[in-house]
């Protein structure tokens, strides 16, 4: 079992989450810097005859981790100097008003890639190999889903229905095989900055819901190393995905590319479609990744991780988005329950579905006449509301290229009004 060393380039900033955020009672800011404090400590100091009355003004100013007032201030009227107790300084490119900053996953306070993270990536580009280079395998997960009628599971990571069917015992899992260990930065690459996170509706056109997180920077360095055990993969049940996928280096490596120009395609010509300025940005950041993808070396291969990934990038979904058959037996995105006409406009209708209302581009000939604005008011069943019960038959003409799908894309913004994806990497085994 050998065991050999990947360098790894951020080709885009990355954010995978701890699960904990900064609140504003852990940092104050400036323009351009946000300075995380050392909480405990400037706690320890507070004088003792003051501690009580410095509790009861926390629970006083501070809800919904929002604090109430100035922090500075407040520190001061103690006696404490929050300069004597900065943690760490990131940098702020964009204001944050008043905003968590959900922190990036560290050991001892030093960020790190975890190597479950890696490995996930890479078993799901194999999956969407291994069902893009075996026509049965794709048959049998069809006729699977058809059977169980879990047809929503189309889009799921081959992964589950293997272990349903395939690898009920996880020691017969191929990727036992496969161990990557967590990546290091180098010491350059450990700074962090704090960037807003924007979820872009490709329907609308619109940025939403702002959130911030602390990321590594594009450019960042780091090490991890990855080992192949082949006695762990030759003692694994024989299933289709061992008579499709040898692992190994080479594979790997293909399998990772392969599924990546696929998501870059696909993403130019969503994007494209779109024709929005606002995505000016993000389209130049996956043309050059393009070119990137097409002069990689053997030993070289493009990856995305962490926060953004989305669901094209996480999912089965690529395999089957060309196949309008698929498209309509598995995830009805078109089959639109309507209600009666708005009185108000009779020329619309009331809509829903069960996973969402999925409908062309507003620019496509396709479009069908809704009202948006009760669209988005209609209630579930649940609660005892009037709800859609008459559906809608696609015309002859309907284009499925027409179909906005996935809707949302979650972006970085690193620049003021210029975005870029989350999350991608570049590997490089050392020759």
């Amino acid at each position: 079992m050998n065991s050999e060393k990947v360098s790894i380039t951020g080709l885009s900033p990355i954010f995978i989450g701890s699960g904990d955020a900064y609140s504003q009672l852990d940092y104050i800011k400036d323009e351009h810097t946000v300075f995380i404090l050392d909480r405990d400590s400037l706690w320890q100091d507070v004088p003792v005859e003051m501690i009580e009355d410095f509790t009861n003004q926390i629970n006083t100013h501070f809800h919904n981790n929002i604090w109430k007032g100035d922090l500075r201030q407040f520190f001061g009227d103690y006696g404490l100097d929050w300069k004597n107790y900065i943690k760490k300084k990131l940098k702020l490119d964009s204001p944050i008003g008043k905003n968590e900053i959900n922190q990036f996953i560290k050991t001892a306070d030093t960020p790190y890639i975890p190597g479950s993270s890696i490995k996930g990536s890479l078993k799901t580009a194999v999956y969407y190999y291994c069902l893009l280079n075996n026509e049965r395998l794709r048959d049998q997960l069809i006729d699977s889903l058809n059977r169980t009628r879990k047809k929503k599971d189309v889009y799921s990571t081959l992964e589950s229905y293997l272990r349903r069917h395939d690898q009920p015992n996880p020691k017969n899992d191929l990727f036992r095989g496969l161990m990557i260990s967590d990546a290091r930065l180098s010491h350059e690459s450990e700074s962090l900055s704090v960037k807003k996170s924007v979820i872009y509706h490709l329907y609308d056109l619109k940025f939403h819901s702002p959130v911030y997180h602390e990321v590594l920077e594009k450019d960042f360095q780091a090490l991890c190393s990855i080992k192949i055990d082949d006695k762990l993969i030759n003692s694994t049940f024989i299933n289709e995905i061992r008579t499709t996928f040898d692992l190994n280096k080479e594979n790997l490596i293909d399998a990772a590319n392969e599924f990546t120009k696929r998501i870059i395609d696909f993403e130019i010509e969503c994007f494209e479609y779109c024709d929005d300025s606002n995505l000016e940005g993000v389209l130049t950041f996956y043309k050059g990744l393009k070119n990137v993808s097409e002069n990689l070396s053997s030993n070289e291969c493009l990856l995305r991780l962490g926060q953004g990934s989305s669901f094209i990038g996480t999912t089965m979904f690529l395999i089957y988005w060309d196949d309008p058959q698929i498209l309509l037996d598995f995830t009805r995105l078109i089959r639109v329950r309507f209600s009666e006409p708005d009185r108000k406009n009779p020329n619309s209708a009331i809509a829903r579905t069960e996973r969402g209302l999925i409908i062309p581009h507003r620019n496509s000939p396709s479009f069908p006449m809704l009202n948006e604005e009760w669209l988005c008011k209609v209630k579930s069943k649940k609660r005892n509301s009037r709800f859609v019960d008459l559906k809608y038959h696609v015309d002859a003409d309907f284009r499925y290229t027409d179909i906005i799908y996935p809707e949302t894309r979650k972006f970085v913004v690193v620049q003021e009004k210029n975005s870029a994806p989350f999350g991608w990497i570049k590997l490089k085994w050392d020759e």
